[in-house]
């Protein structure tokens, strides 16, 4: 209802930041198995994230012709810094979903990016009314949907192969919420 109302969006929008930050630390906390290979897997897909962003925000080139908004907090080089630990809890939240249902790695490399892309699609609609990112052209341009895939790809493979803990009660969760919580708002807003 914060979101919806216009008098409040305001205030819950400045709010994103601290919702993500809860929610990669809700998602480490489940996680009880690290070891350094899946440590250094997280890391380098938080980074992997951040700097296709940059690239794609300086260039134009990877997803499209996009600025930032405030509402993701403070920005370095046109690109907010929490936005690495989105790409992480996404990459590894579509993982741990498909985990549940017993879905094999292999299978699940190529399931993830699409939830991903599928979630990406409800978060488009309404990314600019929340103050997140604003398109050059107001929508988001299909190859936006393809590199969200291909980079989705990349970094699921890279936690795979790391050997991340999939098994987390609360990332599924965290994913599902968020998805309705798009979801929901696409049409509402």
């Amino acid at each position: 209802m914060g979101f919806i109302l216009p008098f409040t969006r305001g205030l819950f929008t400045a709010l994103i930041p601290i919702s993500l930050l809860i929610s990669v630390y809700l998602v480490i906390l489940y996680n009880n198995n690290y070891n350094f290979f899946s440590v250094a897997g997280m890391i380098s897909v938080f980074f992997l994230g951040y700097i296709i962003e940059v690239i794609g925000v300086q260039t134009g080139q990877i997803f499209g012709r996009y600025i930032y908004g405030n509402a993701l907090g403070p920005k370095l080089f046109g690109v907010p810094l929490i936005i690495g630990i989105n790409w992480l809890i996404l990459s590894y939240a579509s993982v741990s979903l498909l985990n549940q249902f017993k879905i094999r790695k292999p299978l699940a490399l190529f399931l993830a990016p699409l939830l991903m892309v599928f979630y990406d699609f409800f978060l488009e609609q309404v990314a600019g009314k929340l103050d997140m990112w604003y398109w050059e052209n107001l929508d988001a341009p299909v190859n936006n949907y393809i590199a969200w895939y291909i980079a989705g790809f990349v970094m699921v493979l890279i936690l795979l192969v790391a050997r991340v803990n999939f098994k987390n009660s609360v990332a599924p969760v965290i994913f599902s919420s968020q998805f309705a919580f798009f979801f929901l708002l696409s049409y509402l807003i």
